[in-house]
């Protein structure tokens, strides 16, 4: 018998073994790529599952126009409040001119007791003078002419002193 390489043997499993393994390889570099197609593919799916549930969580928001919309509302409030202030610097002034004006009108609503006063004494003296002329029997014309020059005289004297309580009160 003829003795056999046993390479010549080998050499063909080998070469059957070497296409196997090539066959493998080509297998294995064909699922690599359909791998990474698959991981991408998931990248884009689970990239588009996590906006999905943004926009669901947010109602259909993305935090971009959340936070314009905040920057938007912070805006407002301090406008708003920027008003408040104002109004209330308004407000306080408005108070000072009600203070104010309350105190003018209690001054005049004093200085008109005293010229209600006055005015009231004054009528006294008329009368006075009226009985005192008429006890007298002055002549009923010549009468309004006697108490005319009392009333002035009274009148001015009363004035002046109106006029002195009347400082002394501002």
């Amino acid at each position: 018998m003829k003795d056999k390489n046993p390479n010549e043997n080998n050499g063909t499993q080998t070469n059957k073994s070497v296409d196997s393994n090539e066959k493998k390889l080509i297998s294995f570099r064909v699922d690599e790529e359909a791998l990474d197609a698959f991981d991408a593919q998931f990248e884009n799916r689970s990239e588009a599952i996590r906006e999905f549930v943004k926009s669901v969580a947010y109602g259909g928001e993305s935090s971009t126009e959340l936070e314009a919309e905040l920057a938007d509302v912070e805006d407002e409030l301090e406008t708003v409040e920027n008003r408040i202030e104002s109004v209330k610097a308004e407000l306080a002034h408005l108070e000072d001119e009600r203070d104010n004006l309350r105190q003018r009108r209690r001054l005049i609503r004093e200085k008109l007791d005293d010229v209600q006063e006055t005015e009231a004494e004054v009528e006294d003296k008329i009368q006075e003078a009226v009985e005192f002329l008429e006890y007298r029997g002055t002549e009923p014309e010549n009468k309004y002419h006697e108490i005319a020059a009392i009333s002035d005289m009274e009148v001015d004297e009363v004035a002046e002193e109106v006029r002195e309580r009347a400082g002394d009160s501002l």
